[in-house]
């Protein structure tokens, strides 16, 4: 039995698309690992940080950021933080929103504050997992300036007094 090329172009594009479906499907873990495990953040500035922004644990990315509740009476914006159901967050980690170049591209760092491990509680679904912002390089260096600056503008008044 010969079997012509349209059935077989068939076939082949039936198994390509099968394969797309279920490539597409694992990337996007949502059947193969379980429901992910969803955090929850509260913060009263996100300086800029944006949907698909990086979620970092130890440098690497886990997952983006796809996310944002603002609540208008409070002003408090909660970010939804998704993870795969088998990374175990312990509860003495924060999620610290920080600056990820020079350019202010930004991410969600997660970050555990326990240096010693001996944290073994960890993070439920729906849990809500404190949030704090990076302080830069930037704001350190303002800082800087300004307290700098001050003793410069009060060293120019002294200096202007004297000439008179």
């Amino acid at each position: 039995m010969k079997i012509s090329n349209e059935v077989k172009f068939g076939f082949f594009a039936l198994i390509t698309a099968a394969g797309l479906l279920f490539g597409l499907n694992y990337l996007s873990v949502s059947q193969f690992l379980g429901a992910p495990l969803v955090l929850k953040s509260t913060y009263t500035n996100v300086d800029g940080l944006l949907e698909g922004d990086p979620i970092m644990i130890n440098g690497m990315r886990v997952r983006s950021v796809n996310n944002f509740d603002l609540d208008i009476q409070t002003g408090l914006v909660t970010i939804n933080l998704e993870f795969f159901q088998k990374l175990k967050i312990t509860q003495s980690s924060v999620a610290e929103i920080a600056n990820r170049s020079v350019l202010g591209e930004k991410a969600v760092k997660i970050v555990d504050k326990d240096t010693l491990g001996m944290t073994s509680v960890f993070y439920e679904n729906n849990d809500e997992i404190p949030g704090t912002l990076e302080t830069g390089v930037f704001e350190d260096v303002s800082e800087l300036v300004q307290d700098q600056g001050a003793k410069i503008f009060v060293r120019l008044g002294e200096t202007a007094l004297r000439l008179n």
